[in-house]
């Protein structure tokens, strides 16, 4: 990892919440630590909103580009999945997309001010050429149209990103939840006012092979974004 939050997570059958206990539990702490203070020359901490948004698998997809300079554009609609990385196999690479509606009911409002924001994926599969490889990606924030990819959201000259992070991923992440500190991402998403946080997979460019497959087959699997913010 490269200077960001990165946690491998186990959820057990209690589903979402079995995960989140500690972290709620630590914002009331906060919170009562703030409303305990006796002195009238401090004003009330601002209250900490927080929304779950999961990725609309309509607008998830990959993008995988052949040796023979072919693209073919996958929705997660159809496999149930997205994949991001060079095959160690056959060399093609994928480049994978997740996207999380903001502005909804439940969503995030315009003038929010975010406090943290977290990605939760459920790796299940990964391929590489050595047991022991880290594999370093590259994490995105693009502005692509959904709910339809197209050949040209694969090239980062053509749509370049907004904002961009290191994220590294291992073999043993296959069959886990990982979570990632996606905060300056997000943040950016609210300065720039996308109505959308539309991110991007790729594998750095130090590496040369290594591929990973987020399940987003079902609600309880699909990839989820976790924001805090007053």
């Amino acid at each position: 990892m490269t200077g960001n939050f990165r946690a491998v997570l186990k959820r057990g059958d209690s589903g979402f919440l079995g995960t989140r206990v500690l972290f709620y539990l630590a914002l009331a702490v906060v919170a009562l630590n703030g409303c305990s203070s006796g002195s009238d020359d401090h004003d009330d901490p601002l209250p900490i909103f927080i929304s779950e948004i999961t990725s609309d698998i309509e607008a998830d997809g990959d993008i995988g580009l052949s040796q023979d300079d072919i693209y073919a554009i996958s929705s997660a609609l159809d496999t149930g999945n997205v994949l991001a990385g060079i095959d160690p196999e056959t060399g093609e690479e994928f480049r994978g997309f997740l996207d999380f509606p903001l502005r909804g009911s439940d969503g995030i409002p315009w003038d929010a001010v975010i406090e943290s924001a977290t990605l939760e994926v459920f790796i299940s599969g990964v391929r590489v050429s050595a047991p022991d490889l880290i594999l370093p990606f590259l994490v995105d924030l693009v502005d692509f149209q959904p709910p339809f990819l197209i050949a040209d959201d694969f090239n980062r000259l053509i749509q370049p990103p907004l904002l961009t992070m290191p994220v590294d991923f291992f073999p043993s992440d296959a069959g886990s939840f990982v979570a990632i500190d996606v905060t300056a991402l997000m943040d950016e998403a609210q300065i720039e006012q996308l109505p959308d946080l539309q991110l991007r997979f790729l594998l750095d460019f130090s590496a040369t092979t290594g591929l990973i497959e987020i399940d987003d087959s079902d609600l309880e699997n699909a990839p989820l974004l976790t924001v805090s913010y007053f």
